[in-house]
């Protein structure tokens, strides 16, 4: 600032000559994933069936937390195995419903809730401890029950970060973010084709660098899997 303010009076500049100058943006690449098991717990460990089909979406069509956000039932075409997301931008995109076990598990959820078209897979809910007839104040052994829910209103961004926390803790797992099962589901993807391509459609990234050089974490481990493929041998366990 001391520079430019000193440039200005000794040369008259006009203002700021890199002002315009945008600096380049910096991304986080280094993200630890989930483990197998890890995951296959948190999809376990939910006692909610519209929270295991929530955590079989994010690990399984790997999407971006406002997608499962914004999921209302209207948005599942079982028929054609299609789900109807809302992507970065306003973008609106057919995601594939992959694996018919993940079908299966929406159909069930559908016909147990029998819910409205408008209705969120995930809404808000609150809870808390009853007043016990005959008593002026609640008690500390107050059963906690169900106080009101708004299933056609999805989760603000805070609720969504209390609702991933109490799943993590649940699952009785390392705490990682939200978006690293995101990260996960690409990179498992990616592993198992060798397919970059596809992966940037599952992805749903405008551009293949997006994939590869942020969400595409392969290591040593992997090269020297590929290449006792290439030459027909087994993987090392």
């Amino acid at each position: 600032m001391s520079f430019f303010r000193w440039a200005n009076g000794e040369f008259k500049l006009r203002g700021n000559p890199v002002e315009a100058i945008k600096a380049p943006r910096v991304r986080d690449v280094e993200r630890e994933l989930f483990t197998e098991s890890h995951a296959e717990l948190l999809v376990a460990s939910q006692e909610s069936p519209s929270h295991r089909v929530a955590m079989q979406l994010l690990f399984g069509l790997a999407l971006r937390k406002n997608e499962l956000r914004l999921i209302q039932f209207k948005h599942f075409d079982l028929g054609r195995r299609r789900l109807k997301v809302f992507g970065k931008g306003g973008t609106i995109i057919d995601v594939l419903i992959s694996t018919e076990e993940l079908r299966l598990e929406i159909e069930r959820l559908i016909l147990e809730r029998k819910p409205k078209p408008t209705e969120y897979l995930l809404y808000p809910v609150r809870r808390g401890k009853k007043q016990q007839p005959g008593r002026h104040h609640i008690t500390a052994d107050a059963p906690v029950v169900l106080l009101s829910e708004d299933r056609a209103r999805p989760l603000d961004a805070n609720c969504m970060q209390r609702w991933w926390k109490r799943c993590v803790e649940n699952a009785s797992i390392p705490y990682l973010s939200m978006h690293a099962a995101r990260h996960t589901a690409i990179t498992d993807f990616l592993r198992f084709s060798g397919n970059l391509k596809l992966t940037q459609q599952l992805a749903r990234h405008k551009e293949i660098s997006t994939t590869a050089n942020i969400y595409a974490h392969l290591d040593d481990m992997d090269l020297e899997a590929a290449l006792r493929r290439l030459h027909g041998e087994e993987p090392l366990s």
